[in-house]
């Protein structure tokens, strides 16, 4: 689903400072894996009351649990309140309320920070409770690459507002050659990682990877010499071409303006 609660949290009503949601998905052991979400309402008192959407949250689990029974209510997504801490008080009486609605397990809940202070862009954390606060424990993102692509935009025209609109065939063609090199570079560098420790601590590496790093390098096209230097000469050409006309313009547009000048 992306992180949750992005766009929760740019249509909060206004003066609404922290917004709330249920994370769907499914336990495995001691990993929770979240696989959907919905936004809940909430409001927050200045009393420090707290009143959250019962009657909302459990018609939408239900009609959700119809759609796809294989998911469940694992915990709860939220922004930080208005002094920009993950939890307080206010996140314990609503992780009280979400006990009661995750049939027997514990809930989740996951801090999204999306107000892109400083250079750390938009945070996740993850916390259960204790039974005296929260802990906060160790989560992971798992985007495919249009995701992590629209998210990179997100961030950035929050940043920089785009002059102008941008169509969807733009941005892929401006970062997914990007975002394949960057993948490729963190495959190489998790390779290296791997062969180094296995050096290190004087064992073989697994067959399976190495059978899987051979069909990589077999699925790279195979370019004979004499073509790849037939190109280069080809590619230099062009360059040089592209020089001499770039050359050949500013003379003219040298004598234009000398010739303007003179008569």
């Amino acid at each position: 689903p992306g992180l949750p609660g992005l766009d929760h949290f740019l249509r909060r009503q206004e003066g609404q400072q922290r917004v709330i949601g249920t994370l769907l998905g499914r336990v495995d052991g001691r990993t929770v894996t979240v696989t959907n979400s919905y936004a809940v309402p909430c409001e927050e008192g200045a009393d420090g009351t707290v009143a959250v959407g019962q009657d909302y949250q459990e018609k939408m689990s239900r009609l959700l649990a119809r759609v796809n029974p294989d998911e469940a209510v694992v915990g709860w997504y939220a922004t930080p309140g208005a002094d920009g801490a993950p939890t307080d008080d206010a996140s314990e009486m609503i992780h009280g309320f979400y006990a009661g609605a995750c049939a027997g397990q514990a809930p989740v809940h996951l801090v999204v920070d999306p107000r892109l202070e400083g250079d750390a862009g938009i945070t996740l954390r993850g916390f259960v409770s204790d039974g005296n606060g929260f802990a906060e424990i160790p989560c992971e993102l798992a985007f495919d690459r249009g995701e992590r692509l629209c998210l990179a935009r997100m961030v950035r025209g929050q940043r920089e507002p785009f002059g102008s609109a941008e169509s969807v065939a733009d941005v892929m063609d401006a970062d997914e050659d990007g975002l394949a090199l960057e993948d490729a570079l963190r495959d190489v560098d998790a390779l290296a990682a791997y062969v180094k420790a296995r050096r290190a601590a004087n064992e073989d590496v697994d067959p399976k990877v190495a059978r899987a790093l051979n069909e990589a390098l077999a699925a790279l096209p195979k370019i004979e010499d004499a073509v790849a230097r037939g190109a280069l000469r080809a590619e230099t050409r062009d360059v040089l071409m592209v020089s001499y006309l770039a050359g050949v313009t500013k003379a003219q547009l040298a004598i234009g303006a000398k010739l303007h000048e003179s008569f």
